[in-house]
């Protein structure tokens, strides 16, 4: 085998190599920004500020196809009620749409509400969104969940 073969063959391993180390790293990033966003979210939720929360969503956002907006009255009334809130979104897998550049989530949430007088009231399932990026981070253009 010449040199120049053996330098190609080199060449070629350590791009093939280093790809696929850069593809899990970006990967890893993405996961961990998704991850992120989604503390956050439930974070502000448990917060019971719906003013906040709403932050998270694009102007033309849906919730079980349903307006974000016209569900935001709902939220105000409902979390101003709770006298605590335990809700988390458990990541299972992302995709992002190469037309669009869009992330599509899918993961099990969970959630426990307590009302003045009441026990706790518990439930969970599978939940979707769909995420537009906003800056360094995302707000939801649809929401799906309990389906």
């Amino acid at each position: 085998m010449k040199k120049v073969d053996l330098f190609i063959i080199v060449a070629l391993t350590t791009v093939f190599l280093f790809n696929g180390v850069g593809q899990t790293q970006q990967y890893e990033t993405q996961a961990n920004r998704l991850e992120s966003f989604l503390f956050n979210y439930c974070q502000i939720y448990e917060s019971k500020d719906a003013e906040k929360l709403a932050n998270f969503f694009s102007s033309d956002a849906t919730e079980n196809n349903k307006p974000f907006k016209e569900l935001q009255p709902k939220y105000r009334s409902n979390m101003k009620k709770f006298k605590s809130v335990n809700y988390r979104i458990d990541l299972e897998a992302y995709s992002i749409n190469t037309d669009t550049g869009n992330v599509r989530i899918k993961g099990k949430y969970f959630i426990r509400i307590l009302l003045p007088g009441e026990p706790w009231k518990e439930n969970r399932g599978p939940i979707s969104m769909e995420l537009i990026e906003s800056g360094d981070s995302y707000l939801i253009k649809r929401l799906s969940y309990g389906e």
